[in-house]
């Protein structure tokens, strides 16, 4: 019954979530960097609450590569929250936006968030920085309740690449 609510809920309005294999990750789409800037879908925007100004970037795992993304007020209802945000730079400080920095061998970025547009305002040195090249496909992933995943290559990516199940691309 709850699988189904929630198979519900995924598709509801239209919106569909693909799963590329079963009980495997569910998928919101594809974006690029594009102009300094990577298009995030509106329902990643609400799911993960990415209301505030900045946001921050969590290096993902080495096999997938790229970034999690979270918001600060998403990391203060986690456990985390002692160790991202009491032993790291934190944004207040306007001298730490895009400041890049290693805790605990992560890489950690706090960066801009266009509420309006709905993109993530990120720069090539910050792509570098957490080994990611420009031209690169993201693909969005629902991660867990703290962060969803903008990864770059990795078995997720190939199945993705390669399955019949549509995946909306959402970069502009």
């Amino acid at each position: 019954m709850i699988l189904l609510y929630f198979k519900m809920i995924l598709s509801e309005g239209g919106y569909h979530m693909p799963q590329i294999t079963k009980g495997g990750k569910y998928i919101f789409g594809w974006t690029e960097f594009k102009n300094g800037k990577i298009a995030i879908p509106d329902k990643v925007v609400h799911e993960y609450g990415l209301d505030s100004k900045y946001i921050l970037l969590m290096e993902s795992s080495k096999k997938s590569g790229g970034f999690c993304v979270t918001s600060e007020d998403l990391i203060l209802k986690s456990k985390l929250s002692y160790l991202i945000l009491e032993k790291t730079p934190v944004y207040e400080n306007k001298k730490n936006i895009e400041k890049l920095f290693i805790e605990n061998k992560k890489k950690y970025c706090w960066v801009k968030f266009d509420n309006i547009e709905k993109n993530i305002l990120i720069t090539e040195k910050i792509l570098n920085f957490f080994d990611v090249d420009s031209n690169c496909k993201f693909l969005i992933v629902r991660g867990s309740s703290l962060a969803f995943d903008c990864i770059v290559r990795g078995p997720i990516v190939e199945k993705a690449i390669y399955s019949d199940k549509k995946i909306v691309n959402y970069s502009k």
